[in-house]
């Protein structure tokens, strides 16, 4: 938005604009061009004149828009919000979020997968090139994180290793069975007292 107005006597002819509309770039550089506009008056009393316009600074006035219209645009739309707003914990979690995310992703994506598979198809069928038969675009699969690397996960791990009605051995076998530790890691949290973890 212009900040500058400057009142000039019409020009004479084309070029005569042109050479005084170049100069005026050369003046101000080309990346502000659009702080000055340039105004033609007719009339011999027409001072040159360069006159400061105070303007409302609305540059940011949309860069951020109010919370519920964003969120009224994603359920209409019926976009999953995981993949639209930055969530705490969205990656960690074990609702559903994600699944129903990445289900709503390959779904979206389903016409783009099958024209770019079938266009690999007919360029690479008859290619002297040996790339195999396989073209499809395959589905996003889901990441379900295990249950062992959710916080809700943990802290049922802590419940197990911090019973004292339970055995060493039956610990362990609930670790490896459940919450997918290996034999080793499993009787290792087993033996050692973890009643001073912190669980975050």
């Amino acid at each position: 938005m212009a900040s500058y107005l400057m009142r000039v006597q019409t020009f004479e002819d084309e070029e005569q604009r042109q050479e005084f509309i170049d100069s005026l770039i050369g003046f101000q550089g080309a990346d502000d061009t659009s702080k000055i506009m340039v105004v033609e008056q007719e009339g011999e009393e027409t001072p040159f004149e360069l006159e400061k316009v105070d303007i409302q600074d609305i540059g940011d006035l949309y860069a951020f828009t109010e919370e519920s219209a964003r969120n009224n645009i994603i359920r209409a739309s019926l976009i999953p919000s995981a993949l639209v707003l930055a969530e705490e914990g969205i990656f960690g979690g074990s609702d559903g979020k994600m699944i129903s995310a990445n289900a709503y992703y390959n779904g979206v994506t389903l016409d783009y997968r099958l024209e770019v598979s079938a266009a690999f198809e007919e360029l690479f069928n008859d290619s002297v090139f040996v790339v195999g038969e396989d073209f499809d675009i395959k589905e996003t699969p889901p990441s379900i994180p295990k249950a062992k690397d959710t916080a809700e996960g943990k802290a049922k791990i802590f419940e197990v290793i911090s019973n004292a009605s339970l055995s060493e051995s039956k610990k362990s076998i609930i670790l490896q069975r459940l919450f997918d530790f290996d034999k080793e890691d499993a009787d290792l949290l087993a033996q050692e007292d973890k009643t001073d973890l912190n669980v975050q």
